[in-house]
């Protein structure tokens, strides 16, 4: 028996096929991949600018194998203008996780503005009842006076989320990430074991919420990552971090290794 919400899923892409006259439907299979054992299995139906995918993850988590059955659809409303919205059901299994669905609505602008990537403004509903009201602004822009490959740059995002916990009152919070790249950096003397030119990277988070319900007052982090390539195969790269907590400043220091063979 495929219960209720295989049900659901059939018959909201059926219906959707029904309607769509030279709609494309397609099934698919992924198969996990890297280690991570989920497989997802599904049909996807598609008719220009709108389209539907209704699949079953299978994941296993600590010996417990679990069926999470979804349904998203991407609707471009307008050049520029996308509608995302997607439904998670509950764990066929019943074992373990939430007992309702949760649902995610998002609007995707592309703004054909300078210095701004995207705007995008969401609205999810969790199964215990918990609301997230958020809009978030992506931007990007050279610093230098010219646009080559490697010079001055900021990427980030700004976003304003409003979130609404029944029985535990509201909260609202503001933050911004950023991201300079194309500085030069020093080797700091490495060029002797093969590895070449280094790069780096500054990035700053500020987060700051009130009201109510707010977990935390301010959070803020400031990070410099450097790293080198070695024979294009590897990668070695140290981070510096100070992220701020409720009796200072914490400061850290990572060191990661990574190759493709």
């Amino acid at each position: 028996m495929l219960g209720k919400h295989g049900l659901l899923i059939i018959l909201l892409a059926i219906s959707w096929a029904g309607h769509a006259g030279a709609a494309d439907i397609a099934p698919y299979l992924d198969s996990p991949v890297n280690g991570h054992p989920r497989a997802n299995a599904g049909l996807q139906v598609s008719d220009g600018a709108l389209s539907i995918r209704a699949d079953v993850a299978v994941k296993s988590e600590s010996a417990v194998t679990r069926a999470l059955p979804q349904v998203r659809s991407e609707w471009t409303l307008a050049d520029g203008i996308d509608l995302v919205t997607r439904v998670r059901l509950p764990d066929w299994n019943g074992g373990i996780g939430p007992s309702g669905p949760a649902f995610d609505t998002r609007v995707q602008l592309a703004p054909q503005i300078a210095f701004l990537d995207r705007i995008e403004g969401g609205i999810q509903r969790a199964p215990d009842g918990l609301q997230r009201h958020s809009l978030k602004v992506g931007f990007s822009d050279n610093l230098a006076q010219n646009d080559a490959p490697g010079s001055l740059a900021i990427t980030g995002n700004a976003i304003i989320e409003e979130i609404l916990r029944p029985g535990d009152g509201n909260s609202l919070g503001m933050g911004v990430e950023a991201i300079v790249t194309g500085f030069a950096t020093p080797g700091l003397g490495l060029s002797f074991m093969g590895l070449g030119e280094p790069s780096g990277s500054l990035s700053l988070s500020l987060r700051r919420e009130t009201g109510a319900a707010a977990d935390q007052g301010s959070i803020a982090s400031f990070a410099y990552d450097h790293s080198w390539a070695f024979q294009d195969f590897a990668q070695l790269g140290l981070k510096l971090k100070a992220s701020q907590v409720p009796d200072g400043i914490e400061p850290a220091l990572g060191i990661s290794w990574q190759a493709a063979f």
